[in-house]
């Protein structure tokens, strides 16, 4: 993220020649997504690790449903500007909901010890 912010519109004009400038300011929400997801990996990672790979699948379920309707609407509405935030959001949704699986499965992995 400290790298998108610092060189972002440097890197983004140099690779597309300028032909993206109208969209720089869209780089730290791309940047916070990767932060997000880097975080809702370590619940992944949790989950597989006591053995509920299944509660991952239902996560990705959920947030599949939300990425198809909230990515055609914002991108729809709003264009590219739409795009990232239907990414974020889904990123967000994702995270939720594998923070609420975690926690059950926690629950009930504690309760059969």
């Amino acid at each position: 993220l400290a790298f998108i912010l610092i060189f972002g519109k440097t890197l983004l004009a140099y690779l597309y020649a300028g032909k993206y400038h109208a969209f720089a300011h869209l780089l730290p929400m791309v940047g916070l997504y990767v932060v997000i997801n880097a975080v809702s990996q370590g619940l992944v990672l949790g989950l597989r690790g006591m053995q509920a790979a299944s509660e991952v699948f239902i996560a990705y379920l959920g947030t599949a449903t939300v990425t198809v309707v909230a990515g055609i609407a914002f991108t729809r509405i709003w264009g590219l500007a739409g795009a990232v935030d239907a990414l974020l959001l889904t990123s967000l949704v994702f995270l939720a909901l594998l923070a609420v699986r975690y926690l059950a499965t926690l629950r009930k992995v504690a309760a059969s010890c």
